[in-house]
């Protein structure tokens, strides 16, 4: 057994020398102890009388010599004196490292060893935390009574779970919670924190209590805990010791003024009015919202009531230095007892971690003596300088906190972060700039200030273009596509406005700013650019998007081509020599220029709309181009119309180009007509027919192919759709002075129809432009998509170039049905009138009668009585309500004349069917004047109904621009008349007058005879009885061949 360190005395001196050692020592006889140069123990003894000095040399050739020379010298013993100098010695003894290695380690017996790997696997990275809110005041002294309670949150990524005791208690105790929530998946702080309460707390509901000296305890659990609150605001349980003194202010020649305070790391603070939490070791104070431990140094009660005690003078009677010279606490004079508040700046850098995240780091910069001071978010109230504190501007700074919470800014982490391209591009180029200008007080540091170019916002992408190359067909461009210098990924971009974004991130350059008109190119860009090569950093401008390339990329800088601002610089053809046919007609000025807009177009090999509103001549000016353009060895010309244009395109055809070798076949004909289609200059054919001709037409080639009124084809999964894109020609040309009559969709069908492709896919198409009618915007874009291949006037535009009234009569075909009723009237008619003599009075009837019969056939079959004509179509109520539809959608007001009551009640009817609004009146009207007001102050009601014999006469109608005469009464004095109510004094537009003939009817055959001899329809119609007398058998003959 080891023997002690007494016991090795006695056997180097013995019992009586250890005892005598000992009463030296208690006497406090050793003056002094040291060692000497060769490393011997020295030391003096005063005794009475006399002074006993001691050298002793230990270890294994250990030796003494002492001045007492007492016996036990000479026996190579310890003198008394030299056991007490080796014993006083003993206290200072540093044990030797190698004695410390050789020690048996340590055994904790019952306790788990752990690995360090495994200690270092506990203190991973936590994914739960632990929030903590002090829902009452902290006691101050131990009670039954009086208790910290508080409120215990623990949060993963998608939960909270109540933090009551008997929660705590399983988490601590089981390791978890829930399956999702375990022990280990918090940091080793909150792990202890968790045991501490769950150990020690109290159960109240659902909040946890902890008396006063547990409270100080746990405050030690809570050094530097971040999630520690009250009334939502952090409190801060500092790790540093605070010593307690009493602080000493002079006040000029009075008395100072003393006040408990603590001293941190030198620095007093004053701590009357603080918070008191007494423990049994120490207590903490706690003063704006930090708490110091002062270890109990002097009597714990005593210290507490000292804390307590307040700001005071001295005792009167008593001097200041006779009060605080037996005072147990140091004494620190200060100059103030009062905690001064600083203003506040502010110093922000930051930084991107990828494309989705930002961290901005925040410093607080305040003015001290010295300089300036950064101070972190979150990292107290207080601040030492020197040997004094001072406060934080809590209040600037929690506003400050709040300002970027309110922008979406995370304070989880260790620095406010924010995610997601878009809110961080914001926060930099929108919001930031606007905070600075707010806050005069913040300053930059130097990565962010970078970024943002000082306070002027994110550096923006930038598109420049240049011509490369021209070919026949397109422009060939090379682009540069950069952020601050850096090249940009096209795709990257692209893809980044697609999805809505503003920004992108961009190596080397960091975050780039997508500039709102280059935004609206690249989702356009599909549609306008063909053979884009991101790496050679070119694409191609086809001709026919050159406008609208120059109208997306007008407004970005250094995009603008100026070759492709000009248009293709390629020539017309030449027509010097004089074209195989001539045209014969007369073109009005705006006329001319629409012909020649069409020449210029089709020679560059582009397909065009004309447009031009109903009235203005589109089917003369498409005469004139194909009379200037046709040769007698090129394809026949196509057009194709609703059938009940195709008499008027016939017609007017022979009239204009009568050189034109013209098939407008019908039925059967139609076969024959397509063995020899190249024999002919112009074929015209309806949508019905073309549509039934598919197998014939796919064989033929034409130079040009015309659609009129081409709202038949504007839903593109129709088969006349269908059929009229197949057809083959060298040039398209649509007529229709309504492109766009329901729906975006109508435009891009016809678009299709003209330059496939031109408008990208048709999903693409309503997705771009649904909004179409209420955006002005995209009107505005679609109009310079378009705008070059369509050519449009309106009357108003041109009305300088038209006549004060304009006269159009449009003629139409009787479908086979209609044609055979028609055609078995007649001739029950004329068998009629054989039976009778000229001069009987009889034959004049009959002959009415069957007049009368041809014009209802004419108008409508179902006008016949006895129910004759039902179910037979047609053609004229056809064609009238192509001619609404096209002025209605043109916003003209419209009259429409007929002298049959019964058909105007059909007229009604279909109105009605289509939702369209109408004004009526006849000869059972009434209320005559507020009929025609309500129509003239309604510009929501485009259509007045009205018979010959009520609205013929005495009425002003001057709304209206446009008169329909349905079924001319061969009268031309009462058409004048109808004409009349809109073309009038008060009218300030173009009247047109529109007559609705039926082909090779008895309509056609009375307005040739309107100039052969005129008196017969004053006769037929305003004397019907007097028509024996002024017309012959052979003239009523002629009326019904």
């Amino acid at each position: 057994m080891k023997k002690s360190f007494e016991d090795r005395l006695i056997e180097l001196s013995g019992p009586a020398e250890l005892k005598a050692a000992k009463q030296l020592l208690k006497q406090d006889r050793l003056a002094g102890a040291w060692h000497d140069r060769e490393q011997w123990l020295c030391g003096r003894f005063r005794l009475p009388g006399v002074t006993v000095d001691t050298r002793l040399r230990t270890g294994e050739n250990s030796a003494c010599e002492c001045t007492c020379r007492s016996k036990k010298l000479k026996d190579g013993k310890l003198c008394e004196h030299a056991v007490a100098l080796t014993m006083y010695a003993g206290r200072f003894h540093t044990p030797q490292p190698d004695t410390l290695r050789n020690e048996a380690a340590t055994y904790y017996g019952g306790l788990k060893q752990e690995s360090l790997p495994n200690l270092i696997e506990r203190a991973r990275i936590p994914v739960a935390r632990l929030n903590i809110e002090a829902v009452s005041a902290f006691p101050h002294v131990p009670s039954k009574w009086e208790n910290a309670t508080l409120a215990v949150k623990l949060r993963t990524a998608d939960r909270e779970y109540l933090g009551n005791l008997n929660n705590l208690r399983q988490l601590y105790f089981d390791k978890s919670l829930t399956v999702t929530l375990k022990l280990e998946h918090f940091s080793l702080h909150e792990q202890q924190i968790i045991r501490f309460l769950a150990i020690n707390g109290e159960a109240e509901n659902s909040q946890i209590l902890l008396n006063a000296e547990l409270t100080a305890e746990f405050f030690h659990c809570l050094v530097n805990f971040p999630r520690f609150t009250r009334d939502g605001r952090r409190l801060l349980v500092r790790g540093e010791f605070a010593e307690a003194v009493l602080l000493c202010k002079q006040s000029g020649r009075g008395k100072p003024v003393l006040s408990p305070g603590i001293r941190v790391n030198g620095a007093g603070l004053p701590t009357a009015g603080a918070k008191v939490i007494t423990g049994k070791a120490g207590c903490w104070i706690g003063r704006e919202g930090e708490y110091f431990f002062i270890p109990a140094t002097c009597e714990i009660s005593w210290l507490r009531n000292f804390f307590r005690s307040g700001a005071q003078n001295p005792p009167e009677g008593t001097s200041v230095e006779e009060f605080l010279k037996n005072f147990p606490l140091p004494v620190v004079p200060v100059d103030t007892l009062e905690l001064a508040t600083r203003d506040a700046g502010i110093l922000l850098d930051g930084k991107l971690s990828g494309a989705n995240e930002f961290t901005l780091e925040v410093n607080y910069l305040y003015e001290t003596d010295y300089g300036h001071a950064l101070q972190k978010p979150g990292s107290g109230y207080l601040v030492r300088e020197g040997k004094n504190f001072w406060k934080r501007d809590e209040n600037a700074e929690r506003r400050f906190d709040t300002e970027l919470a309110l922008f979406g800014f995370d304070f989880d982490g260790d620095t406010p972060a924010l995610h997601g391209a878009e809110r961080i591009g914001t926060f930099l180029d929108r919001a930031l700039p606007e905070i600075m200008v707010a806050h005069p007080r913040l300053a930059l540091g130097g990565r962010l200030a970078a970024m943002i170019r000082g306070s002027s916002g994110l550096p923006e992408l930038e598109f420049q273009c240049r011509l490369s190359l021209t070919k026949p067909d397109a422009y060939v461009v090379s682009y540069t596509l950069t952020g601050a210098g850096v090249p940009a990924d096209w795709k990257l971009c692209a893809e980044t406005v697609k999805q809505g974004g503003d920004f992108v991130v961009l190596p080397r350059a960091g975050m780039i700013k997508i500039p709102r008109p280059l935004a609206a190119f690249f989702p356009a860009a599909a549609n306008v650019i063909r053979s884009l090569d991101p790496e050679g950093r070119t694409f191609e401008v086809p001709f026919y998007a050159a406008n609208y390339f120059t109208h997306l990329v007008r407004e970005i800088p250094g995009a603008l081509v100026p070759e492709i601002a000009a248009g293709p610089e390629a020539a017309a053809r030449s027509f010097d020599a004089a074209p195989d046919y001539r045209f014969e007609g007369e073109l009005r000025g705006y006329q001319s220029e629409g012909v020649k807009y069409m020449q210029w177009m089709t020679d560059r090999n582009f397909n065009v709309i004309l447009a031009d509103e109903m009235g203005l001549g589109k089917t003369v000016q498409l005469l004139a181009l194909l009379a200037s353009r046709k040769l007698r060895s090129s394809p026949p010309a196509l057009i194709v119309c609703p059938a009940s244009l195709v008499a008027n395109w016939e017609r007017e055809a022979h009239k204009f180009v009568p050189g034109f070798r013209v098939a407008a076949p019908a039925g059967h004909d139609r076969a024959d007509m397509f063995k020899e289609v190249n024999e002919y200059d112009l074929v015209i054919l309806s949508y019905a027919a073309a549509r039934l001709s598919a197998d014939k037409l796919k064989h033929c080639n034409f130079s040009f192919l015309v659609l009129d009124e081409a709202q038949h084809i504007k839903n593109p999964g129709s088969s006349n759709a269908k059929n009229c894109k197949s057809i083959a020609a060298a040039h398209r040309i649509v007529l229709s002075g309504t492109p766009l009559e329901n729906s975006p969709e109508d435009l891009w069908s016809i678009m299709d129809f003209l330059q496939p492709g031109m408008l990208g896919t048709l999903p693409a198409f309503r997705r771009a432009y649904s909004n179409l009618r209420e955006d002005p915007a995209l009107q505005q874009d679609l109009a310079a998509r378009i705008g070059p291949f369509i050519k449009r006037r309106t009357k108003a535009q041109v009305a300088t170039d038209l006549p004060p009234k304009s006269e159009l009569a449009l003629y139409c075909e009787m479908e086979p049905a209609q044609r055979d009723l028609y055609e078995k009237v007649r001739k029950e008619g004329l068998a009629q009138l054989a039976k009778y003599k000229e001069g009987d009075a009889r034959g004049n009837a009959t002959v009415f009668t069957t007049l009368l019969r041809l014009r209802q056939i004419c108008c409508h079959p179902a006008l016949l009585p006895d129910g004759k004509g039902d179910g037979i179509p047609s053609a004229k109520t056809d064609l009238l309500f192509e001619l609404l539809h096209e002025n209605i959608d043109s916003n003209h007001k419209m009259l429409l004349f007929s002298q049959f009551t019964s058909l105007l009640a059909l007229t009604v009817k279909e109105l009605n069917a289509e939702g369209i609004p109408f004004e009526y009146l006849d000869g059972s009207t009434r209320n005559r004047q507020e009929r025609v007001d309500h129509f003239n102050n309604s510009p929501e009601i485009p259509l007045f109904l009205l018979s010959l014999k009520a609205g013929g006469t005495g009425l002003n109608l001057t709304s209206a621009d446009t008169v329909i005469i349905y079924d001319p009464w061969w009268n031309p004095a009462v058409e004048l008349q109808a004409a009349d109510r809109t073309h009038r004094i008060g009218q300030t537009r173009a009247v047109s007058s529109v007559k609705l003939v039926v082909k090779d009817s008895i309509e056609e055959k009375i307005l040739e005879l309107q100039e052969r001899k005129r008196e017969i329809f004053d006769s037929v119609i305003d004397n019907p009885d007097a028509m024996g007398v002024n017309l012959s058998i052979d003239e009523l003959k002629y009326l019904l061949d």
